[in-house]
């Protein structure tokens, strides 16, 4: 029987599980990428995250897959934005599945959740970047109906570029 995964905003309580993901992406792309990506102390994080999200004036929100029966295994954060050309706009600034729960569509679920919720505020698009040689995530993007901003192919360019990307209404 499959489990129930469940999307919600994230909660005070979803702390540690965002703790864990955090270095969980970290050791994604030092490991699986070669990058150097290294995030403060796990207190420091922890207090940067409840600053980040959960103060008088949050910069973030996230939404998080919840299975039944596991916890969280998922997020999608992001935050709000505008601009003259395409008015109201979301930036995604993280996405992260636990490994062992990958494959069970939870990504698609959450980038979902997060189209659904920016179209339902009247946004005109979502907007993200990614490094080039995450060439996993440049296939889901695809998948999902993302675009590249800048001309040319991704392939293209310094393989440490970042590429940018969106997902227009």
């Amino acid at each position: 029987m499959k489990d129930y995964i469940k999307i919600r905003f994230a909660e005070r309580r979803d702390v540690p599980a965002l703790v864990d993901m955090a270095y969980g992406f970290q050791d994604h792309f030092n490991k699986g990428l070669g990058d150097d990506l290294e995030f403060p102390p796990p207190g420091r994080l922890e207090q940067d995250l409840i600053r980040l999200h959960f103060s008088d004036a949050p910069m973030l929100q996230t939404l998080v897959a919840e299975m039944d029966g596991v916890g969280i295994v998922g997020r999608i954060s992001f935050y709000r934005g505008w601009a003259a050309t395409w008015y109201l706009r979301f930036h995604m600034s993280g996405f992260f599945v636990l490994p062992e729960y990958r494959g069970m569509k939870i990504a698609d679920k959450l980038f979902g959740a997060l189209v659904d919720l920016a179209r339902s505020e009247g946004a005109k698009k979502i907007v993200w970047n990614l490094w080039r040689p995450n060439k996993v995530a440049r296939r889901f993007y695809e998948k999902m109906g993302g675009t590249y901003l800048a001309s040319g192919s991704p392939a293209e360019g310094d393989p440490d570029d970042v590429l940018y990307m969106q997902y227009k209404f």
